[in-house]
């Protein structure tokens, strides 16, 4: 529950919020006992981490500002707790002084949203972040997957395209910081100096990844299968290349359900490890060999 986030929520909205969940039918579930080990399962040290990291404040307009971007700024850190992934955390777990600089959260790399031209969404069109938000998917930048996706699915496809545009006004306006992965395109001659790895890559990646990805990544009948200029085939540490080789991912669209099967079963630890470098060098110029333990469960 990210109340820290939350905590900004105006009075009508949070109201508006507990309206809608006592309208809905009500189910006899018991909550779970708490499993914590000592020291986490003492709720009292909630209060010396609250202290810490807990502002416990509501959302201020900036008058300095215009209407647009205090809008976007309250569904951007309130209502749609976006620094709660993509801001590094402290080594309290709080958030640290480089907001949406990207971080990883539960296995998956939650991206810089700063203004940084090159880490950032500082090379990115208006109608490209538009689109991203609302859609899941941005013509030339790739696809949402993972935790990512199932905001899109949940919450943002359902915002109307002016709160979106308040939004992209917002995250706009955010300093630039340079830290994390270099989206990068794909160079002249991709496959001219591919490990013995990517190599072996290369041929399962024709055998059962190109048929929906293509062999140049613009992704067969769909934007949401196009790989060429996604973040996640650029970064060295693959985070979320692995998660979605592994265990697959999913997006409800306005077009029906875009669908990623995860290969766990399918192929062996060696074979996604193979796969995964040489996605990494034909699409992301990343010349990065990617370890078959990063794929054991």
């Amino acid at each position: 529950m990210p109340y820290t986030a939350y905590t900004l929520l105006n009075d009508a909205d949070a109201l508006a919020i507990k309206a809608y969940l006592f309208s809905l039918k009500p189910e006899n579930a018991p909550a779970p006992q708490n499993s914590l080990h000592f020291p986490f399962n003492q709720r009292w040290s909630m209060m010396f981490w609250n202290w810490l990291n807990n502002p416990n404040k509501r959302f201020q307009p900036n008058p300095a500002q215009s209407e647009q971007w205090n809008r976007g700024a309250y569904l951007t850190e309130a209502l749609g707790h976006c620094s709660q992934c993509h801001t590094p955390r402290t080594i309290t777990y709080g958030l640290s002084s480089k907001a949406y600089a990207g971080a990883v959260q539960v296995g998956w790399r939650a991206y810089n949203l700063t203004s940084d031209k090159q880490h950032g969404l500082g090379g990115w069109t208006d109608e490209q972040l538009t689109s991203y938000l609302s859609t899941g998917k941005a013509s030339g930048k790739g696809a949402a997957s993972g935790p990512m996706a199932e905001a899109v699915e949940h919450g943002l496809r359902y915002m109307t395209q002016t709160d979106i545009a308040a939004m992209v006004t917002y995250l706009r306006s955010l300093p630039p910081i340079a830290q994390g992965p270099v989206a990068q395109t794909m160079a002249a001659d991709p496959d001219h100096a591919l490990s013995e790895t990517a190599r072996r890559g290369q041929g399962l990646f024709a055998q059962a990844c190109a048929g929906c990805h293509l062999p140049d990544g613009r992704g067969r009948q769909s934007e949401w299968a196009a790989l060429a200029g996604a973040h996640s085939v650029s970064d060295p540490a693959a985070d979320n290349l692995e998660q979605v080789l592994r265990d697959g991912t999913a997006l409800e669209t306005g077009q029906g359900r875009a669908f990623m099967p995860g290969f766990s079963k399918a192929y062996t630890e060696e074979e996604l490890a193979a796969i995964a470098s040489y996605v990494l060098a034909h699409f992301g110029n990343t010349q990065t060999e990617i370890k078959p333990s990063a794929f054991k469960n």
